[in-house]
Order: C-alpha cells, then sequence, then structure tokens
C-alpha cells in the first residue's frame, strides 16, 4: 500500500515539474511572458570618478604655483621643493637629489607626471633635477599614506606634478616673460584678427582674443613670437632699437611721398629740373618705408628664433608640435618677406616712371 502510494505521489511530483517547464496556462505560467519575477536581480550603472573626498579629509596636500616656482627662482623640481614643511632635499648616493617627506625615502614617495608614475632609477627612487619647471604648471604635495588609492609605493606621500599641456595663448606668454625675468609687461587681449603685437612705448602685449583664449599649437607659436619681442626690448636688440626709432619716419614720408611724386609727375618728371627734384625726394621719403620693411625681416626672423627656442626648451610642446610650430611662423615671416619685395617693387616702379632711371615714361 505505501509502495503503491509513493508511486502515485512521485508521478504527479513528475507531471508537475513537466507542466512548469511546458509553461501551461493552466498553472498561470505564460513561456512568452519576459515580464521580472522575484528571482531577477536588478543592475544598476556604474560610474568612476576621479573625486576622492573621503580621502582628502584625512590626508594634507600642500600646492606649488608657478608664482612661487618663479619668486624662488627654482629650476628643476628639488629646488621648487626645497622649502616645503615636512619635506627634505637630500643628496642621494649617485650625486643626485633625493626627496624624502617626514622621514621616509624617495621610495616610498610616489611621483605622478599627469597622473603617470615616473621613476629615473632601477630601485624605484626617482631624480627630481630631471624635471624643469619650465614645463610645471603645478605641484601637488600630498603628505599621507595613500596605499588605498595608489598600492603600497606612496608609503610616505605623492608628488602629483600638473604640466602646462594645454596652456592657453596668454598663459604661454606669461610663463615664458616669467622664464626670462621681465616682470614689467603685461599681457592682455585686444579685438579683430591677426592684431597680435608687442608695444615697446607702454610694454604692453595685445593678443589677439582667438590666440588669448585658444590652447592650440598656432595660438603657442604666435604668442611666443610676440614674447620674442618684448625679449628683444628688455635686451636691447639692436634691430628693434632702430625699427622702433624709425616708426614715426617711415609715417611721415609714406604719408606725403605719393602727393610729391604725383606733383613731379605733373612737373614733367626728370625732364625738368623741377620735376626730376620733386621726383627724388618723393622717392626718397617713399623709401623710408621700403627700409622700414627691410628691417622689419631680421626684428621677426629673430623673434621667431626666439619663440622656438623658448617653446623647445620649456618643453611646452612635443616635438611634432614644435614642428608645426615652426611651420606657422616661418609662414608668418614669408609675410614680412613678401613686404619688403613689394615695397621695393613700388619703389623701382615710380622710379621708372619719373624717368630717374632708364628714360622718362609716359
Amino acid at each position: 500500500m505505501f509502495r503503491r502510494h509513493d508511486r502515485s505521489l512521485g508521478f504527479a511530483f513528475f507531471a508537475a515539474a513537466f507542466l512548469l517547464l511546458r509553461g501551461d496556462p493552466a498553472l498561470g505560467v505564460d513561456p512568452t511572458d519576459s515580464s521580472p519575477t522575484a528571482n531577477d536581480i536588478p543592475v544598476y550603472d556604474v560610474y568612476v570618478t576621479s573625486e576622492r573626498d573621503v580621502v582628502s579629509a584625512v590626508t594634507t596636500t600642500r600646492e606649488v604655483t608657478t608664482d612661487d616656482m618663479w619668486q624662488e627662482g627654482a629650476r628643476t623640481l628639488d629646488e621648487a621643493l626645497v622649502h616645503q614643511p615636512s619635506l627634505i632635499v637630500r643628496t642621494g648616493g649617485e650625486g643626485s637629489p633625493r626627496i624624502d617627506i617626514r622621514g621616509l625615502r624617495t621610495r616610498q614617495i610616489l611621483t605622478l607626471i599627469d597622473g603617470v608614475p615616473f621613476y629615473s632609477s632601477q630601485d624605484g627612487a626617482f631624480d627630481p633635477s630631471l624635471i624643469p619647471t619650465q614645463i610645471i604648471d603645478r605641484v601637488d604635495v600630498t603628505y599621507s599614506n595613500s596605499s588605498v588609492l595608489y598600492g603600497d609605493g606612496p608609503m610616505a606621500g605623492i608628488v602629483q606634478i600638473r604640466t602646462r599641456s594645454g596652456m592657453t595663448g596668454a598663459q604661454v606668454a606669461t610663463a615664458i616673460l616669467q622664464e626670462n625675468g621681465i616682470s614689467d609687461v603685461r599681457v592682455e587681449p585686444v579685438e579683430g584678427s591677426l592684431t597680435d603685437h608687442y608695444d615697446p612705448r607702454s610694454k604692453t602685449l595685445r593678443l589677439s582674443e582667438k590666440v588669448y583664449n585658444s590652447s592650440s599649437m598656432a595660438a603657442a607659436g604666435v604668442a611666443a613670437h610676440e614674447v620674442g619681442h618684448a625679449i628683444q626690448h628688455a635686451r636691447a636688440y639692436g634691430p628693434l632699437q632702430f625699427r622702433s626709432a624709425w616708426v614715426p619716419v617711415a609715417n611721415l614720408g609714406g604719408g606725403i611721398s605719393f602727393v610729391i611724386i604725383i606733383a613731379a609727375l605733373f612737373m614733367g618728371g626728370a625732364a625738368t629740373a623741377m620735376g626730376q627734384t620733386l621726383g627724388w625726394v618723393g622717392i626718397a621719403l617713399f623709401g623710408t618705408t621700403t627700409v622700414f620693411t627691410l628691417v622689419t625681416l631680421p626684428v621677426e626672423f629673430d623673434a621667431s628664433r626666439r619663440a622656438l627656442v623658448t617653446l623647445q626648451r620649456g618643453g611646452y610642446m612635443t616635438t611634432e608640435e614644435l614642428s608645426g610650430a615652426k611651420k606657422v611662423l616661418d609662414a608668418a615671416a614669408l609675410t614680412y618677406v613678401a613686404a619688403f619685395i613689394g615695397s621695393l617693387l613700388t619703389l623701382l616702379y615710380w622710379a621708372y616712371r619719373l624717368g630717374l632711371f632708364g628714360g622718362r615714361r609716359d
């Protein structure tokens, strides 16, 4: 009797399981129903951010800005950090500087350059003298054990270096001026396009708004070029001084030269004594503008050379970016060459028309 009952019970369980697998409507199970059930596990969006507010609450971070480095006269990272509290810059076994934080050695300090770990020796230590301050925008020194974030390396602290990558034209200009010890030149925006210039009278470097606010390679190149003129002024560069003194002469000569040349043509040009005299006076006056365009050439080429040297030495650009900046500056320099050639050809044209050489031309 019990065996027969067990068989019936086993058959009932088997039938119920079969109906569930089929999804029989009689049991309230629809095989086409995709609605969530109690067994479904919800999955939520997960976001990973770089904010570490909890950690910052239990750590101490000191910021070293470009102004701080400028006041210290620091040339490399070790010189920029030498006066920071609880931090010691010492000489390592190989004669290179090493940094200790709160008595812990360099191997317990993590150095990050734009978030990337930087090591310069096989033992895990780094040489801070290899990092010039010209490429540094800011240094954050964190005093604490931050191994929960970065592993077992930064037992003493973290030195985070923010480079000047992505600097605007105004920031590049300011940084280069500071690097060359020039503190009395203002950098300000000016309306218009291709209006970038340096005014030696007011010691003001004016950058067009696109260059002033842009972080492009071309903006950095143009800003560095204009700073080159400020450096020339500070160093008493001869051609720049001559060009500055020649500006009023060229403005006066270029303004009245055509009036006298036209008067000389009405007087008969080289065919009459008065016409010939006026002709030479007019050509001489127009020649003042040609001289100006001529002396502009060494000034502009020297400014471009100074700009490229500064950009390379300061690490403001990569090798590829520096090559692109050179092309931009070379193209700008060619416009001054074209201006000189145009002025010279105009001078020769009017001299020829006046008959001052080759006979008079009607």
